[in-house]
């Protein structure tokens, strides 16, 4: 069991550390900026009406978070506004036309230079915070192991250096260094809310699909994934939207008596291609 925790404890923090284009991509048709999802479907002044609402005065969501993303820069934020306004007002370029599938089927984007920058906050058993810092997650280089290409993962806080990740056809995997199962699916993509998978003694659940994150990098949808030992309840929880990555992210320590909040982590920033 304690190895069990340790891997899957390990595997969260070099997400938490490392920590989208957004899920719903699939009802997104044509170019972007039917925010409304009216039958009409071409960007008009009710689609701008509706995202400053939202975006300014508490408005519904949009019906489709793919729609709002103007720019395709995996975020829903002002800088879709000016891009939504120069294209209707001032002969700006078109927004972005929606993809199907190919790009959107990646859970965690592995392109060499990719960087996220998050802030980190742990806490002792007792609720204190003990530690409040930043962290920048890079991806530095790739190797092939078993015709797979893996790619390490290195983080300023000097916890990742050794991290190497790959995106499969079922999602995001880890190399664990473990005979035992030296690779370990951490997030599965595509996934249906309520999936479960293990790792060791640990299980994954999928949550939600469609859970709507705000940090101060953007507002995001995504995928929550739950990491649960039995007995001792939940050891971690990701927020992961495809085509960014981790979004933000919750660590729990183990006691005898269960589990207690050690570490939350939000992303600030980040540059990534995908591949």
């Amino acid at each position: 069991m304690k190895r069990s925790a340790a891997i899957i404890t390990l595997g969260l923090m070099l997400l938490l550390c490392a920590v989208g284009s957004l899920h719903a991509e699939r009802c997104c048709h044509g170019m972007r900026g039917n925010i409304d999802w009216s039958p009409t479907d071409d960007p008009d002044i009710a689609d701008l009406v509706y995202l400053v609402d939202y975006m300014f005065t508490g408005g519904l969501p949009p019906a489709c978070f793919a729609e709002a993303d103007v720019n395709w820069d995996g975020a829903i934020d002002i800088a879709d506004l000016v891009y939504l306004v120069d294209y209707m007002f001032s002969g700006g370029p078109p927004p972005e036309f929606c993809v199907q599938g190919g790009l959107e089927d990646i859970i965690l984007p592995l392109t060499v230079g990719n960087y996220w920058t998050t802030s980190v906050i742990e806490y002792n058993e007792s609720g204190q915070t003990t530690a409040e810092y930043e962290a920048t997650a890079t991806v530095i280089r790739d190797t092939t192991i078993d015709d797979w290409v893996w790619h390490f993962m290195a983080s300023d806080t000097g916890v990742t250096d050794t991290a190497l990740w790959t995106n499969k056809e079922d999602g995001a995997w880890m190399w664990t260094d473990s005979t035992g199962q030296p690779q370990a699916l951490m997030m599965k993509y595509p996934a249906s809310a309520g999936e479960s998978y293990p790792i060791y003694a640990v299980t994954v659940t999928v949550e939600s699909i469609s859970e709507v994150i705000t940090v101060e990098a953007g507002t995001f949808v995504c995928n929550l994934y739950r990491a649960h030992i039995p007995v001792f309840g939940t050891v971690g929880k990701i927020w992961a939207c495809p085509n960014i990555g981790v979004v933000r992210a919750e660590e729990y320590g183990l006691t005898l008596f269960g589990t207690y909040l050690s570490r939350e982590v939000e992303l600030l920033d980040f540059a990534v291609v995908v591949q």
